[in-house]
């Protein structure tokens, strides 16, 4: 190492706290010396690391401080301790790199060979902590010329290269282990650069050198990364995992160093061709290779392209250092060619402006009267994500409904919401037949369905039609086009008490319950529903199916559910279109992270007055049908006293032992599943087993300005009952 490349020209010198004065005589005169300047912004920097989320621990809190002095600059500053150090200095990296991915990152050393396009990349790595050790080498000192793409100044001129790097990152990180090869990379220091080094950049001029750290390279089974400024052009040589293959790709076949020991600079100009690919070069640059000494000095070269490649030389190495997908190969980046091709973006429909009022579309008209009134009440019950699990066949004597297997998803656990939805419409068909003067017998399973029944091959429950009125169902009718879903998210006023302990007694009497969760037990149950969804959105099938049932504007209305009766704002829209990303829950789930994702559902339980919660009168097939009738017959009655109401379905609704949950989610997720169910049976006073029917948000809001669209309302040919 020359002498202007002494440890104090380029390295920092860390004094623990306190001690300004050290005993060290070299810089025994620090704390006396006044043209020492001397900055203290411990306190700035304290009050930096409390406002960190998550909060720091303790131990980085009483990490004591310490003083950093730079030679060069005479100047000496007052930070926190290196672990609170760095975890302040790239706070600002989470969670494009995680805590732990920094900390897995710290271990590589890299060597960087050229320090022009090597100073920038150099720098790079160390601004973004991809390294904790760096090894740079180049023999130059700096010119003026350099200055339009090395960031230095004037007053820099004629320093060593090596030396100006290692103090601009000492300035930002005191902590980083440099090692300076001012003479360059030559034969004798090749080995010294590649071995122990995890990567290896190279970006210097001389051909033989960096045929001389590529054998060097193959021998070690180190990795090779090159950028080429002109065209973007990042060249990626796997080594450590293809120890025979070709250097540089194989474009040039030279056996050994020796071989170019023998050639006039020359010869190897058409090497230098090749590597390149001279026939995808710029045009600009290769017309300024055609006036090197001539009309130009060198090869061009601009800050705006070295920025570039350091980025791209930075992107390699993280995809490295954390073991991700890097292939040997050649990537180019023209960024002046991509411009060309700029274009403006589509802006997505997220906000569209409501119509007054949607109702559910009735379908087809059909001969008869009756049989058009009976199906379009089916068609409007409620069901799960809008999925419509069912089919129905009408005539004048009898109305089935089928249930379509096809319709069930990941939520629907044991199909039980799928027979809740054919309960649900199947009380619609009796409230229309009563208003039509054809009150009749309704058949629901007592248990279990039959194989033919879970196949939609025989019908699930039936209404037999009779001829009479019943007065209390037939008032009912003109309430099913109004029921809809209030997912308005505003302060609720109390609701009626007698109208609570009236549904409760109406659900009594069919063998069920309802059990309204106000005040803190509600809040506890936001709790438990906002961890049922995170962990929900982060499970990919899951996810996958969740997002499946929103329909946006240009999409088929007729199913699933239109966001714009989720009545979002710009905002919510905004985080509604990063959460249905399935490549950005599953970075969540990586990290073990997503605690917010179920706020959304927290606010809205949080600003309804309840939670109501409706059992099932039993835990069969048949128990939630049966709690399909009752939960639309709350639904109709609650709309009549003029409370809303916005069912909310966590994945363990359906769940009624823990087995039910495994194979739907990996066991330590189907375990909390479970637990979280356990947590709001407690609350509600149910054993863990409980048969639960629907939960609902219910307000003092009601209606909606846009209502779910259902498909037209149709009827399957009769089938055989042989």
């Amino acid at each position: 190492m020359s002498a202007a490349a002494k440890t104090a020209d380029f390295r920092a010198i860390i004094f623990d706290d306190g001690a300004i004065i050290a005993n060290d005589g070299d810089y025994a005169h620090i704390g006396s010396d006044e043209q020492v300047l001397v900055v203290d912004s411990l306190a700035t920097q304290r009050a930096e690391i409390d406002r960190l989320i998550p909060p720091v621990g303790e131990e980085i809190r009483d990490e004591p401080s310490r003083w950093v002095y730079y030679p060069w600059r005479r100047s000496i500053v007052r930070t926190l301790g290196p672990v609170g150090f760095r975890r302040l200095r790239l706070d600002r990296n989470r969670n494009k790199i995680t805590e732990a991915e920094q900390h897995r990152l710290a271990a590589l050393t890299v060597s960087v060979i050229g320090l022009s396009v090597g100073h920038a990349v150099a720098f790079a790595l160390a601004q973004e902590g991809l390294c904790g050790s760096l090894r740079l080498a180049d023999h130059d000192e700096l010119d003026v010329s350099n200055l339009n793409r090395v960031p230095a100044t004037l007053l820099d001129a004629g320093a060593s290269k090596t030396v100006l790097l290692a103090r601009r990152i000492a300035e930002i990180d005191p902590d980083m282990a440099i090692e300076l090869f001012d003479e360059g990379a030559t034969e004798e220091n090749i080995g010294r650069l590649v071995d122990g080094a995890d990567l290896v950049v190279d970006e210097c001029d001389a051909l033989d050198i960096k045929f001389l750290l590529r054998f060097r390279a193959k021998e070690r089974a180190t990795p090779v990364l090159m950028q080429t400024s002109d065209g973007g052009i990042l060249d990626v040589e796997r080594f450590d995992l293809e120890p025979e293959r070709a250097l540089f790709h194989g474009l040039v076949d030279v056996p050994d160093v020796a071989t170019l020991a023998g050639l006039s600079n020359a010869d190897k100009v058409p090497l230098i061709m090749a590597i390149l690919e001279v026939d995808q070069v710029t045009a600009r640059m290769g017309a300024s290779l055609i006036e090197l000494d001539d009309q130009v000095t060198t090869w061009p070269q601009l800050a705006s392209d070295v920025a570039l490649g350091a980025g791209m030389v930075s992107a390699a190495v993280r995809r490295w250092g954390l073991g991700q997908t890097l292939p040997s190969g050649r990537l180019r980046l023209d960024l002046d060619e991509a411009l060309s091709t700029i274009e403006a973006p589509e802006k997505p429909p997220l906000v569209v402006e409501p119509a007054a009022t949607q109702v559910a579309a009735v379908g087809q008209p059909l001969l008869a009267p009756l049989e058009a009134a009976l199906l379009d009440a089916a068609q409007r019950a409620p069901s799960g994500g809008n999925s419509q699990p069912w089919a129905f066949e009408v005539d004048e004597e009898s109305f089935h409904i089928f249930l379509d297997p096809d319709r069930s998803s990941g939520i629907d656990i044991g199909q039980r919401g799928s027979y809740l939805a054919l309960g649900a419409a199947l009380y619609n068909v009796e409230v229309a037949a009563a208003a039509s003067g054809r009150s009749g017998t309704a058949t629901i399973p007592i248990s279990t369905l039959s194989s033919e029944q879970r196949a939609g091959a025989a019908p699930v429950c039936s209404l037999k039609l009779g001829s009479t009125i019943d007065p209390d169902l037939a008032d009912l009718v003109d309430l099913i086009p109004e029921r809809c879903c209030t997912r308005t998210n505003g302060p609720s006023g109390p609701l009626s008490d007698d109208w609570m302990r009236s549904a409760t007694a109406t659900a009594q009497t069919a063998d069920a319950d309802i059990c309204f969760l106000t005040g803190e037990a509600k809040d506890a149950a936001a709790e438990i529903w906002a961890s049922a969804d995170r962990i929900r959105l982060l499970n990919t099938t899951l996810h996958a199916e969740m997002m499946s049932e929103l329909r946006w504007p240009g999409d088929d209305l007729t199913t699933g559910i239109d966001i714009r009766t989720l009545e979002l704002d710009a905002l919510d829209l905004s985080v509604l279109s990063l959460i249905r990303r399935p490549d950005v829950m599953s970075e969540l789930s990586g990290w073990d992270g997503g605690a917010k994702l179920g706020d959304s559902t927290k606010d809205l339980i949080g600003a309804a007055h309840a939670l109501a919660v409706i059992t099932a009168p039993n835990a069969s097939d048949g128990g939630f049908v049966g709690g399909g009738r009752i939960v639309e017959q709350f639904w109709l009655d609650a709309t009549k006293n003029g409370v809303g109401l916005h069912p909310l379905s966590p994945l363990f609704l359906y769940a009624l032992t823990p087995d039910d949950l495994t194979g739907i989610l990996p066991a330590r997720e189907a375990s909390e599943m479970w637990d979280l169910r356990i947590a709001f049976t407690e609350l509600c006073g149910f054993p863990a087993d409980q048969p639960i029917a629907l939960t609902m948000r219910a307000t003092t809001y009601q209606g909606s300005a846009i209502r779910s669209l259902r498909e037209p309302a149709t009827t399957r040919q009769k089938v055989s009952n042989s």
